[in-house]
């Protein structure tokens, strides 16, 4: 899975597998957002709708189970 980590002028820094990466600001579309699950097509990086939600998502939930425990503890 590779994810937008954050842009810095014209470097966007990319999480693959753990592993960060910079790549050119050009290679990654203009829509993409800090976040965002990417997937390579035709040499450029553009977000995948949907399994960026399903990433959100699954953040959300997490989150939500670990302050139920800090409110319960």
């Amino acid at each position: 899975m590779i994810i937008f980590d954050r842009a810095e002028g014209s470097i966007a820094v990319l999480e693959e597998d753990g592993e960060m990466k910079n790549v050119s600001r050009e290679l990654v579309a203009e829509n993409a957002c800090a976040g965002d699950v990417l997937v390579l097509i035709d040499g450029i990086y553009v977000p995948d709708k949907e399994a960026t939600e399903h990433r959100r998502e699954q953040l959300r939930n997490k989150f939500s189970r670990l302050r139920r425990k800090r409110n319960d503890g």
